[in-house]
């Protein structure tokens, strides 16, 4: 296998060798481009955002999270990336630090990528307190897009159904699989959909061995 090259472009940062290509927009500073053996597996380079926010349930309702807690949707929505480095750890490994300013609730949310030379790429996202901001953070994550003939979700964690932290116990540990559109719960009112709780590691394949 090849050992993995950087190229500092002048739109992005670029990783690759005969099998892989990986690039990090330098306007965003999001991952926007994964690329093994010619297959590429972000959609529109819509690629690992942070996110603060989730679907607003019927209690979040109750609770006027829709109002109060705004500022942590716009902090995802309006982040301005300000710093996106890459610097070599060994023969085949980069790492790649991006931070992002979050305007409403006036903190940084920063990550840390480590990229190797087989594709697997290490991620450690940090988000500073806010001196501001006072209302709870509905969700620290980050969200993603990828083509949709990865239809086919395999998990290590608890199933098959929805579950939840404070509603799991009748949901057991074990190795489930689901094609992605049966993920949807038919609810009258948009909830959240497939949450999934305890989950060592999932995959998204397009049932070929691609994935």
């Amino acid at each position: 296998q090849s050992v993995l090259q950087f190229k500092r472009g002048k739109h992005q940062l670029e990783f690759f060798h005969d099998s892989l290509f990986i690039a990090f927009d330098k306007t965003t500073g999001f991952l926007c481009n994964y690329q093994w053996k010619g297959i590429e597996f972000i959609h529109e380079r819509k690629g690992l955002k942070p996110d603060f926010w989730r679907a607003v349930t019927d209690n979040d309702f109750g609770n006027r999270m829709e109002k109060n807690n705004i500022n942590w949707k716009r902090a995802g929505m309006e982040l301005k990336v300000f710093s996106l480095e890459a610097v070599s750890k060994a023969p085949g490994i980069y790492e790649v630090n991006a931070k992002w300013f979050l305007p409403g609730v006036e903190t940084i949310f920063s990550i840390v990528y480590t990229v190797y030379s087989d594709g697997k790429i290490h991620v450690k996202a940090v988000l500073e307190p806010s001196q501001k901001e006072k209302t709870d953070i509905p969700r620290v994550g980050m969200v993603m897009q990828v083509d949709k003939k990865f239809n086919k979700l395999i998990w290590f964690g608890r199933g098959p159904w929805e579950n939840y932290r404070d509603r799991k116990v009748s949901a057991f540990v074990d190795l489930y699989q689901s094609p992605v559109k049966e993920q949807l719960v038919p609810y009258i009112r948009p909830q959240e959909n497939g949450n999934k709780t305890d989950v060592r590691w999932a995959v998204l394949t397009d049932g070929s061995g691609h994935g």
